[in-house]
């Protein structure tokens, strides 16, 4: 009976080993709360460079396995292979093993691949799960062990084996998903969620990337993705309408300032005229002249005003189309001033200051920027009174292919973004100076126009937004 007791004892071990947990493949994409792929205990997610990316995945699927921090490479997948022969973290070699990373690289360049066996087929095939950068979050493929033919582009170089030689794949199965019951205990609690308000306005500060993976990430934090989103829409909206207020709230302002100051001098000009006055015979009458530029005050782009107002006049009159004489110094007038400037030979910056006035009243006056000519016109003084009766060049939209134009938001500054400043202004979106350069109001100028056109209001400028302007 003793005999038989320490038989079954010394078998015990063998036991534990074929009782062990089979390799388990991956064959199916991982859920967006799965921290090994989305969240910061993955180098390549917490910098920016989370899935779609096959070292992102290949990375998460390893350290999911094991259960623990792998020990790879952080650089591109072109580095993978060298980096473990040079540091000697794993063993490696040309026979598929489960759980082994396959490594491609493109000889002396970082660009590379990266993915993990799966199975090991009968026929001498294995499958891989993988996913590539900026395209495919997640597949799996069935290629020859040594690599051939898969990336014609690429030079195989072998596989890396995580899962080390002196422990079998059941073993280290076991092992690993005891080793995650103890990270999970270990884990440190989660940082409570931001409120809405926190998260849509970091949203509208471009903390949560590009519109296309922005569902991705947030639901991977745990945010409602529909609810953040609608909060964004409202605090645009309410952010347009603040400033939309404030603008004429401001021009109002300016106005009543204006015609009080004109009522002032009005009175004390009669009271003068009362005190002063002559017989008619003895007082030879002088004109007054059209524009005398020492009335106006220099003005440039974001001013409202009155001095505005009679320049879009007369620049209107001239063939200048600064759009409607409403005293505010936008885009279009903008565009008219650096038009004027540069037909007269002055500094093309859009800014009317003193030889720019001088130059229109030089028109005006009839080669005088303080006199008036003998006769002044009616139109000149329609003109002078803030109307036009000369028909306004026609504003024509640019013609262009959007299926070739780049996706650009906040802080791009390139020729796309130029073209977009060019067709917002065009279509009466305030997009400010055509300098390449997406600041705040281009970016309030695109939100602007995809509220008015049933886009998703996020001030990003991708594929629906450039097809709308086309066709705009």
């Amino acid at each position: 009976m003793v005999l038989v007791i320490c038989l079954i004892m010394s078998l015990m071990p063998n036991l534990k080993a074929h009782a062990a947990t089979v390799y388990s493949p991956r064959l199916s994409a991982p859920g967006y709360d799965n921290g090994y792929y989305y969240s910061n205990i993955n180098p390549y997610y917490k910098s920016g460079y989370g899935m779609p990316n096959c070292t992102a995945y290949a990375y998460g699927r390893v350290y999911e396995i094991l259960g623990s921090t792998p020990k790879l490479s952080l650089q591109g997948a072109g580095y993978w292979w060298s980096d473990n022969l040079n540091h000697g973290w794993y063993s490696y070699g040309s026979t598929p093993k489960l759980g082994a990373v396959a490594c491609w690289d493109q000889w002396s360049v970082s660009y590379g691949h990266v993915a993990v066996v799966e199975q090991i087929n009968s026929d001498g095939t294995i499958v891989i799960s993988e996913s590539s950068w900026s395209g495919i979050r997640f597949r799996t493929m069935t290629m020859n062990a040594d690599g051939s033919g898969y990336y014609g582009n690429l030079r195989f170089c072998g596989y890396i084996y995580p899962l080390t030689d002196a422990v079998s794949a059941e073993e280290t199965a076991e092992t690993a998903e005891e080793s995650k019951t103890e990270e999970t205990k270990a884990e440190e609690p989660k940082e409570p969620l931001k409120s809405i308000d926190e998260i849509a306005q970091e949203v509208l500060d471009g903390k949560w990337s590009a519109h296309e993976e922005r569902i991705a990430m947030l639901t991977a934090a745990g945010y409602d993705y529909d609810t953040v989103q609608n909060r964004v829409n409202e605090l645009v909206k309410a952010r347009d309408e603040a400033a939309a207020k404030a603008a004429e709230e401001a021009r109002k302002a300016e106005e009543a300032a204006k015609a009080a100051e004109e009522a002032k001098k009005a009175e004390e000009a009669a009271k003068a005229a009362e005190e002063t006055a002559k017989p008619a015979e003895t007082a030879p009458a002088v004109a007054a002249p059209v524009l005398d530029i020492s009335t106006v005050s220099d003005v440039r782009y974001g001013n409202v005003n009155n001095s505005v107002k009679q320049m879009q006049g007369y620049l209107n009159q001239f063939g200048y189309w600064c759009g409607p004489v409403d005293g505010y110094f936008g885009s279009q007038t903008y565009s008219a001033v650096a038009s004027f400037q540069k037909a007269n030979g002055l500094v093309v910056d859009g800014y009317c200051g003193r030889k720019t006035w001088g130059a229109i009243a030089n028109r005006v006056n009839g080669g005088s920027t303080t006199s008036a000519p003998a006769a002044a016109t009616a139109t000149t003084a329609t003109a002078a009174a803030g109307t036009t009766t000369t028909a306004a060049p026609a504003q024509t939209q640019e013609s262009f292919d959007y299926t070739k134009m780049a996706g650009v938001s906040y802080g791009s500054r390139n020729s796309s973004v130029g073209t977009l400043q060019k067709l917002l202004n065009n279509l009466g979106y305030s997009a400010g100076p055509v300098d390449n350069y997406f600041g705040a109001q281009t970016r309030l100028a695109v939100s602007r126009y995809q509220r008015d056109h049933g886009l998703v209001v996020d001030g990003y400028c991708g594929p629906q937004t450039w097809k709308s302007l086309a066709n705009a």
